[in-house]
């Protein structure tokens, strides 16, 4: 485990402050430490083409009564077709809306492969009897945040203060 210091503090200055700076100052230190477990996160994944890696991302969650959270991962999935405005459509409970095409999108990745670099898999190929061999996961998203986690709480701590004092 880490040692934390600062964080008891922290939590009592924002006690003190009203509602929108304090959710300011925390979406502000979430904000930091997820891009750096992100970043963490692309320098130890695997890289053969470097879909993979490029489609590492840290998003900010909503804000649900007293929780806020962040989220990195691996942007993946099917690459929708796009028609002449490079726009897809999407449907939505109020009708049909359009968007433009991500990143990734545009590029045509789709790395949907991460789960078995992350979590490994069992290669079975064309053998009879269904039994195979075991790969081991890289874990690059995980490792990302376990082995850096002082540095995490110390980037969220700060760039929070940092949003607080500029808010105060």
């Amino acid at each position: 485990m880490a040692e934390v210091r600062g964080l008891p503090e922290l939590k009592k200055a924002l006690k003190d402050l009203p509602g929108t700076v304090q959710r300011r100052g925390i979406r502000a230190g979430l904000n930091a430490a997820s891009r750096l477990v992100r970043d963490k996160a692309r320098a130890t994944a695997p890289v053969r083409t470097g879909a993979l890696k490029r489609n590492i991302q840290a998003k900010m969650g909503r804000i649900r009564g007293n929780s806020i959270s962040a989220y990195v991962g691996v942007e993946a999935g099917r690459v929708p077709e796009a028609d002449e405005s490079g726009r897809v459509k999407f449907k939505t409970r109020r009708g049909v809306k359009s968007r433009r095409l991500s990143a990734r999108e545009r590029r045509g990745e789709d790395p949907f492969y991460y789960k078995f670099q992350e979590r490994g898999f069992t290669a079975v190929g064309r053998r009879k009897g269904g039994t195979g061999k075991k790969i081991p996961g890289k874990h690059f998203l995980r490792s990302a945040l376990e082995n850096n986690e002082s540095d995490v709480v110390e980037a969220f701590t700060k760039a929070s203060r940092e949003r607080i004092e500029r808010g105060r």
